[in-house]
């Protein structure tokens, strides 16, 4: 009789799990299916007239506790959108006192500023002997009377020419290059409580001019006036009347001119406006460009122009951009209810196997006598 009723049980547990088996063999997860825009690398969108390219789909390693296998990272896509906005709005700050580099600011009728090209086949002066410049891609080298190039310069590097310490700002490939010096400029903020403009002053470069200039010595004496020059001649002459009266240009609120806002001479220089002056610092201000990045994972909103979107990774190489946000949230909670019913029926079957050998295992135990 004990083994009658266990044979009841075990087919009651056997059909109930392979009841639960058969539903999760034949069942299928509920497809994500919304319109929208597919993509693929290199493919554009365009929206609210501005264009978006996908310049990047792949697969990443993710990280712990992502859904992928619990804990043991797995592999997610992931992808990026990129827009060019021509119309941002950059802004630097000179304080009072901030120097302004030939090299990095220029403006109508400014003085001690200096350029020069060299052209490839020149023959310049470098280390004591004549050298040939020899331009090509990105730089131009020194080349002596053996073949051998004897020094490379790139945009950026100080070149010494004609007894001037140069910097080169610029290279046709094959062509020429060009060499920048002067003398600094020196902002100068009036010292009042609500200015609205500011003075640059010239810096002389006292040093690099004496050595340029054959009739004086190239240092300065000190005296009991102060600070002079002496000729070779024999005689002197005050360093502030030798020297000649220093560059000045005023610049008010909204005047412009042309500013570098690094002293990379490879960085593009900008036409900037003198959008405010304080008592302490002076703010310019350009438009430009500049590349914008969206990330894009599955199921996260994205915002393009005044439209949002949300991503879904049809496969690795192409993903879907559907403004339908609602409807993709609506089949992900069906799939999260198709989950949710497929663990139960695991639940069910797997119970059922144990279910099933405990009453094999108790209908076989030995009874007393």
């Amino acid at each position: 009789m004990q083994r009658r009723v266990a044979a009841i049980y075990l087919v009651f547990f056997v059909v109930m799990g392979a009841s639960a088996y058969s539903v999760i063999a034949t069942a299928h997860q509920p497809a994500i299916d919304v319109e929208g825009e597919a993509l693929t690398q290199g493919d554009s969108i365009t929206v609210d007239g501005t264009e978006y390219t996908v310049t990047s789909l792949e697969e990443q390693e993710a990280g712990g506790g992502d859904g992928h296998g619990g804990g043991g990272g797995g592999t997610t896509l992931a992808g990026t959108l990129s827009t060019t906005n021509d119309s941002v709005v950059f802004s630097a700050s000179l304080s009072n006192g901030t120097a302004l580099s030939p090299t990095n600011s220029t403006w109508q009728g400014k003085q001690g500023e200096y350029t020069a090209t060299i052209d490839d086949g020149d023959t310049v002066s470098y280390n004591g002997s004549e050298q040939t410049v020899n331009v090509s891609a990105g730089n131009f080298s020194l080349v002596n009377q053996t073949g051998n190039a004897t020094a490379s310069f790139s945009v950026g590097d100080t070149f010494e020419h004609r007894r001037n310490v140069t910097t080169v700002t610029g290279i046709e490939n094959g062509s020429s290059a060009t060499l920048t010096w002067g003398d600094n400029y020196q902002v100068v903020i009036p010292n009042a409580s609500n200015p609205d403009e500011f003075r640059a002053l010239q810096r002389f470069n006292v040093s690099q001019r004496l050595r340029n200039d054959p009739d004086v010595e190239n240092q300065t004496y000190q005296g009991e006036d102060g600070r002079f020059v002496r000729y070779r001649n024999g005689t002197t002459q005050p360093l502030d009347e030798y020297l000649p009266a220093p560059g000045e240009t005023t610049f008010a609120e909204g005047d412009a001119l042309t500013y570098r806002a690094t002293e990379d001479p490879s960085a593009p220089a900008n036409e900037t406006t003198v959008a405010n002056v304080t008592s302490e610092e002076v703010e310019l201000e350009w438009t430009g460009s500049r590349t914008e990045t969206t990330e894009l994972s599955e199921g996260a909103n994205v915002t393009l122009g005044d439209q949002q979107y949300v991503a879904h990774f049809k496969n690795t190489s192409t993903v879907l951009l559907s403004s339908d946000v609602s409807g993709y949230q609506d089949q992900i909670r069906k799939q999260g209810y198709y989950h949710e019913r497929m663990n139960g029926l695991w639940g069910v079957s797997i119970l059922s196997g144990f279910g099933a050998l405990l009453v094999v295992a108790l209908a076989y135990l030995p009874t007393r006598g």
